[in-house]
């Protein structure tokens, strides 16, 4: 039984190797070469977004070490009330212009934020959010990967390749967008906590890059499956004339 199954694996190693006699020899080994680049991509997305966070300090406390890393940071503005010093304190120069190296002067806006025993909505943020985002980014390398065997198969506008599409789309324009906004509000929620709120200023802005990538995606989709259906229809009307007697 296992020789079966290893002579049925190598079968399957051979004929993924083998370029069908439809694919030219340029895009067979295109279409494998980005199929390896994106399944090795996909596996450090999954260790690096998915198993860390889930075993490291904040998750499961398994791993540790540098791989793993401390407890993450969140980056806030400071609050407009909040004064920065030194010590011992710059000196405050009156007067000028003054030459280079002449004068200190303190500009600090940011802080970074280090939550060692996070509450459920500041896990959600630090832990779940980030888990989340490497699951769709992995859900969209394994439809690039059915893309790049579609090239190699010498077939990358079939029906199925169409649907890989549109479900890129779907990932990325939709449930990126959506993960987008739940880590804005998660971060909002997280700095106006009442230990942090006389420090940092609190913002839950969003970027819509998703969206957009998602209906720029939605659209070449789109123009894909008119021309394929177009380039079909127009085949199937030169075969009727073809074949209709004089």
């Amino acid at each position: 039984m296992v020789g079966r199954a290893v002579a049925r694996v190598a079968d399957r190693f051979v004929e993924w190797r083998r370029p069908r006699a439809s694919a030219p020899a340029l895009a067979f080994v295109l279409g494998r070469s980005l199929q390896v680049v994106l399944a090795l991509l996909a596996a450090v997305v999954v260790a690096t977004g998915v198993l860390r966070p889930l075993l490291g300090p904040l998750g499961a406390g398994v791993g540790s070490g540098p791989f793993w890393g401390a407890s993450p940071l969140v980056e806030a503005d400071l609050a407009p009330s909040v004064v920065v010093s030194t010590d011992p304190p710059l000196p405050v120069l009156a007067g000028g212009p003054y030459g280079p190296g002449e004068a200190v002067e303190l500009f600090v806006t940011g802080v970074s934020v280090q939550l060692w025993s996070p509450d459920l909505p500041q896990w959600v943020l630090l832990v779940a959010i980030p888990v989340l985002t490497a699951v769709l980014v992995v859900a969209v390398l394994v439809q690039l990967v059915g893309l790049a065997g579609a090239l190699a198969a010498g077939d990358p506008f079939s029906r199925r390749s169409r649907a890989r599409l549109r479900t890129v789309a779907l990932l990325v324009g939709v449930a990126g967008q959506a993960v987008v906004v739940a880590a804005a509000l998660g971060r909002w929620w997280v700095l106006s906590d009442d230990r942090l709120a006389p420090w940092v200023a609190p913002d839950a802005s969003v970027s819509w890059v998703p969206a957009a990538v998602g209906v720029a995606v939605a659209v070449v989709a789109y123009a894909v499956d008119v021309g394929t259906r177009a380039s079909d229809e127009s085949a199937e009307k030169s075969r009727v004339v073809s074949s209709d007697p004089l």
